[in-house]
């Protein structure tokens, strides 16, 4: 849904954006985190008191929701090498935001060096059933000594005969995943699943969520330039170079324009969706990674070989705001983004085997398009169609009947 701001004035159109600007619904950032906007440009004594301060608030929500600051004093505590200092507010914060695993670490790490090993291991341990990133996974597995291989292997030579898949990573990925998803991939197919990688050139992004955010607030800007209210905003602006070109002189203006209307619910949406919007960061078309994959598919490939990018970074297909993946069977290949299965963008606590299976239900789904097999009809199904994360998320990971024969007819399996 589109709305027009052309006939109302410059106030009226942002108190409208609260109810009408985004007819879809945004993915929310974590709840109650605390810009840190400012912190780190204290001194450490004033930071300290700023964190005391919110430690003596009496409501633990409000604490929850203002902890930043309390994090970033037991950091410059590390960086001044106040061990003591540091691990007393860590530990007080991760009683508030437990689910920070890169404090956690941290925290780890601080009991370890003072000697406190079972209690960082403990804390070791969880990182590494939860973490979804190979640095977390690999600093977890150091403090417990244990020894973890998350670099992939060079590419690797195709079975001689027979079906088999390759994993393409396009960008930076996380090892464990892409090694996890091969593992499931061949015992739920029954077909080798390789590694391979690409010599060319990674296409450019093609779009950015931050622009696309400002572009819903921007041209109702520029048509109320000569308003009273807009002038008088736009002459106290802070953010340089001062023009409507600037992303974020527009998200500027839009907070200031909600603050004087008292618009609380529209700001904290409008703060909300900004959030989501700079952590989904640069955007891909899928076309031009698909395009990338046919080069290292090459023009003689054989058609029992398919291949499937996998990718860290958001991607987006024709007008759509932006796809989980894409596949074409005329050139066996396919791409996928594991992006917004993550907690680094959906406000959920991370979890390693949440993403296994999300991650897992995209490859299956893509790879049965790189080998030709139709869409079924069973929404449990992990290659069901979802229009949303809520609908990846209800799917379950074995294939159905219908999605099963499928395979097998097209690997040769069974006759059609």
């Amino acid at each position: 849904m589109k709305v027009s701001f052309a006939s109302v004035n410059f106030l009226t159109a942002i108190m409208l954006w609260g109810f009408v600007a985004c007819n879809v619904k945004a993915q929310q950032t974590k709840g109650g985190e605390a810009s840190t906007e400012n912190i780190t440009s204290k001194s450490l004594s004033d930071l300290k008191a700023v964190a005391d301060e919110v430690l003596s608030l009496s409501d633990n929500i409000e604490i929850r929701q203002k902890i930043e600051p309390v994090f970033e004093v037991a950091r410059q505590f590390v960086e001044c090498s106040q061990d003591d200092q540091a691990l007393k507010y860590f530990q007080i914060a991760l009683q508030h935001a437990p689910w920070r695993l890169n404090e956690q670490l941290v925290c780890a790490k601080l009991l370890q060096k003072s000697g406190n090993s079972e209690l960082a291991k403990q804390k070791a341990q969880t990182v590494l059933n939860e973490a979804e990133t190979d640095s977390l996974i690999l600093d977890a597995s150091e403090i417990l000594g244990e020894k973890r291989e998350m670099r992939l292997s060079d590419s690797e030579p195709w079975p001689s005969t027979g079906f088999a898949l390759a994993l393409v990573p396009v960008g930076e990925v996380d090892g464990w995943l892409l090694q996890s998803l091969r593992q499931d991939l061949q015992a739920t197919l029954d077909i080798p699943v390789v590694f391979r990688f690409s010599t060319q050139k990674l296409p450019e992004p093609t779009r950015d969520h931050v622009q696309l955010f400002a572009n819903q607030f921007r041209p109702m800007l520029e048509r109320n330039t000569n308003d009273p209210s807009f002038q008088l905003m736009w002459q106290k602006l802070k953010t340089r170079p001062r023009t409507l070109s600037n992303n974020e002189a527009v998200f500027e203006i839009v907070r200031e324009a909600m603050l004087s209307i008292t618009n609380k619910e529209g700001l904290k949406r409008f703060e909300s969706e900004l959030a989501v919007s700079r952590k989904l960061g640069s955007q891909w078309n899928a076309d031009d990674l698909l395009e990338l994959l046919r080069q290292v598919r090459g023009v003689s490939a054989q058609k029992q070989r398919g291949y499937l990018g996998i990718a860290r970074f958001d991607l987006y297909a024709n007008n759509n705001r932006y796809v989980f993946g894409t596949a074409s069977a005329v050139i066996n290949c396919g791409v996928m983004s594991y992006l917004r299965y993550t907690s680094a963008v959906v406000d959920l606590p991370p979890k390693q085997e949440r993403l296994k299976q999300r991650a897992l239900k995209q490859a299956l789904s893509s790879a049965g398009f790189i080998f030709g097999v139709p869409r079924c009809t069973q929404p449990t199904c992990a290659r069901a169609y979802a229009n949303s994360l809520d609908e990846h998320d209800a799917k379950s990971v074995p294939l159905c009947k219908e999605c099963k024969v499928g395979f097998d007819k097209a690997f040769g399996r069974l006759s059609n």
